[in-house]
């Protein structure tokens, strides 16, 4: 987790997850270690076929590519950017603050990417 937020403490990270639910908790933690249920991570554990995002098909599903890059969920990164606010587009912002988490779980709802592990109202 130290090449997200290299200065956030443990206890302050668990502090801010607990305040949320489990799912919301573990979709952060998930996405933090690499370890979410998306396909770079499901290929390396033998349950997908392929790395390859689902969404625009051309890289690895990696958390940064899902979250800050993939074209196929561009309408929703730039509704997560607006209402993050200026100052709030970096991956240290989104996963390691409250109003980064709050905008990150609604992005993940309006993506509906991790909805078979996670199921839907993340955000609420």
């Amino acid at each position: 987790m130290q090449h997200i937020d290299p200065d956030l403490a443990p206890g302050r990270l668990r502090r801010l997850l607990l305040s949320r639910r489990r799912q919301q908790a573990s979709a952060i933690i998930q996405l933090r270690i690499g370890h979410a249920p998306l396909n770079k991570h499901l290929h390396r554990i033998d349950a997908s076929d392929t790395d390859k995002c689902p969404a625009c098909r051309t890289r690895p599903e990696t958390a940064r590519h899902y979250i800050m890059r993939c074209p196929g969920y561009e309408l929703e990164r730039k509704e997560m950017f607006a209402r993050a606010g200026r100052g709030r587009h970096r991956m240290k912002e989104l996963l390691s603050t409250k109003d980064g988490i709050a905008q990150l779980l609604r992005y993940i709802d309006r993506t509906g990417r991790l909805r078979t592990v996670h199921g839907a109202g993340l955000a609420r």
